[in-house]
């Protein structure tokens, strides 16, 4: 046994310990690089993965999880990118047209409460205002294209306001369709006085 242990000391005495090695400068760069490349490919998927979710929210309504990132992310990054005041009235009109197109799905699913009835009410009213805001800054710079812009956002308000009616269960308008109606005659005031 003491034969042993004189010929393991020896051999251990020759060969130099794990600690003792230094790694070669060129493995602890190609450890970094591959840390690195592990970020970046997490950043890939992170990317990849928001881009999808952003994609799903948009068939989002009231109530359900996604709808947040629908009007909170989506929409407001559309906002912020678009400059021209025509596209930002066109925007804002079609913005306007989703709170509307949300109400009437939930009412056709029976789905539409007094508080998300009050929130699109909200959210519709405050982009069909900038929506006529813009058609009017736009007036200034180019009639024509105000006038068109006025007229089919009227035309737009106008279908979707026959659709709500269509689907109310009450005898009397709800509060959706009021503010619809009050953006309407909004509307067709700065149309005709454009085209005067």
């Amino acid at each position: 046994a003491s034969h042993m242990d004189d010929v393991v000391k020896g051999y251990m005495a020759m060969k130099p310990r794990a600690a003792q090695v230094q790694t070669p400068r060129s493995s602890a760069f190609m450890y970094i690089f591959m840390q690195r490349g592990y970020v970046a490919a997490g950043l890939v998927v992170a990317i990849a993965f928001s881009g999808t979710i952003s994609y799903a929210a948009e068939g989002a309504l009231p109530g359900d999880i996604l709808y947040g990132i629908k009007v909170g992310v989506n929409e407001k990054i559309a906002v912020t990118l678009t400059k021209a005041p025509e596209a930002r009235a066109a925007l804002e009109a079609r913005l306007a047209g989703k709170r509307l197109d949300e109400a009437a799905r939930l009412a056709v699913e029976d789905k539409l409460t007094p508080e998300h009835e009050a929130m699109l009410s909200q959210s519709f009213a405050v982009h069909a205002e900038n929506a006529t805001q813009e058609t009017e800054k736009l007036h200034t710079d180019d009639e024509s294209a105000a006038i068109n812009a006025a007229s089919s956002f009227e035309s737009e308000l106008e279908s979707h306001e026959s659709i709500l009616v269509s689907i109310e269960k009450k005898g009397e308008a709800s509060q959706l369709t009021r503010v619809v109606r009050e953006k309407v005659a909004r509307v067709a005031r700065f149309r005709v006085d454009a085209e005067g």
